[in-house]
């Protein structure tokens, strides 16, 4: 899976950079941090997604590609809170996610994402 973002100067990059911890919040409207989701399947633990670090900054054009069972639709899953990750740490428009309950995220969800679905 690779995560694109382009500010609209250019072509997509691939991102692998976050901003600094002393302020992990600014300029980003999502931020995540070593994220990482483990899940237990018949054969044994199940790594999903594995220290994914990035920011989108507000205007940023994204796009998540990857092929059937990359983690796409986990990763999306997790900055919207539907989900918590297994590490890591997610903060969508300023309030970190692990921080709220599952009422909590529902609300933020509520005022802050959209999901458009293809079909």
């Amino acid at each position: 899976m690779r995560v694109d973002h382009d500010q609209g100067v250019g072509s997509g990059v691939s991102v692998t950079a976050a901003p600094s911890l002393d302020n992990p919040t600014a300029d980003c409207i999502v931020r995540v941090e070593r994220l990482g989701k483990q899940v237990v399947s018949p054969e044994g633990p199940l790594v999903i997604l594995d220290d994914i670090s990035f920011g989108i900054v507000r205007g940023d054009s994204v796009a998540v590609v990857g092929a059937s069972g990359s983690g796409k639709s986990t990763l999306l899953g997790l900055l919207a809170g539907l989900d918590v990750p297994s590490r890591g740490r997610i903060w969508l428009a300023g309030t970190e996610l692990g921080s709220l309950d599952e009422d909590g995220r529902a609300l933020l969800r509520a005022q802050r994402v959209g999901f458009v679905f293809q079909s």
